[in-house]
């Protein structure tokens, strides 16, 4: 049976950073940048700059170490969880639809951070991912923030949206692999997933905190069930106790362009090398017993 590799997450994985101009011609010095919608910024809707784009991040080369028949990234810069799971669910819905064998695909979930709430803004008419989206001096950003923010409640919200997923694709068959970039929020001994716990523990059959332990119903009061095993059953890619990025930072120097180009830009995306030892990691953890293939 023919394996598709299906890719999804925020810019680590959509690849940001390749869309500014200094940083694309230092990357690519033999590709005149201007054959894009280019001004200060290539234009990410170009689709001519998706195309050229494609086989240099990590899905790409990932489905090329795998030896499958096609990869698709639908990675999706400055997007949270809800626009980045939900374009899993269409994909396959539209695989499906058109007839093909849903068993044939293998998703890599990378998880953006759990604090990327995504709404829509009216005045704007637009759905926005309200952190990344909106400058810090906006009001509406700042109301948000003030009213309806809770870092540990994102985490709990996120969990149950990534265990969904799972269990939508266990029951279709599909094999999905998730790639946290935070450790802090989806390990047993994150700070921030500690911190929810605590929260949990502390706030009980706290009726006024009823988000933490209970959802309630006009009948009966219906426990959650247990975040760690949850997490467990995400079975979330980590090496040597840290997350795949962290582990890349510390031993391959030109991991980020920060770190490539010191004097250029404080960019923290992949370079190109970047992707290519990302794909590495990730197939060597991943598919031991395809590594002398």
């Amino acid at each position: 049976m023919d394996k598709y590799l299906v890719a999804s997450g925020c810019s680590y994985t959509g690849g940001g950073g390749f869309n500014n101009l200094q940083i694309f011609t230092l990357e690519f010095p033999d590709i005149n940048p201007y054959v894009f919608h280019t001004t200060s910024q290539i234009d990410w809707s170009d689709l001519n700059f998706k195309k050229f784009l494609r086989p240099h991040l990590w899905p790409y080369k990932l489905g090329k170490l795998l030896n499958y028949k096609a990869s698709f990234n639908l990675g999706s810069g400055g997007k949270g969880i809800e626009t980045s799971t939900n374009s899993i669910y269409h994909f396959i819905y539209d695989w499906q639809r058109k007839g093909n064998d849903i068993k044939e695909l293998e998703i890599w979930y990378q998880i953006p951070s759990p604090n990327r709430l995504e709404s829509y803004v009216n005045n704007e008419d637009k759905h926005k991912c309200i952190i990344t989206d909106m400058p810090d001096t906006s009001p509406i950003k700042q109301n948000f923030i003030t009213n309806f923010f809770d870092e540990d409640y994102n985490l709990l919200s996120a969990i149950h949206q990534l265990y969904k997923l799972k269990k939508y694709c266990d029951a279709l068959g599909i094999t999905i692999y998730f790639i946290p970039w935070e450790f802090s929020s989806y390990h047993k001994h994150g700070e921030y997933y500690t911190t929810l716990k605590n929260r949990i523990s502390e706030y009980g059959d706290d009726e006024n905190k009823s988000h933490f332990i209970k959802p309630f119903t006009n009948i009966d009061s219906i426990l959650y069930y247990n975040i760690d095993n949850m997490l467990d059953e995400l079975k979330c890619i980590f090496i040597e106790n840290r997350t795949i990025n962290d582990y890349l930072e510390e031993y391959f120097d030109v991991f980020y362009f920060q770190s490539k180009y010191p004097n250029v830009t404080d960019d923290r995306h992949m370079t190109y090398e970047g992707h290519t030892e990302f794909a590495k990691l990730l197939k060597k953890i991943v598919k031991k017993d395809l590594e002398n293939s």
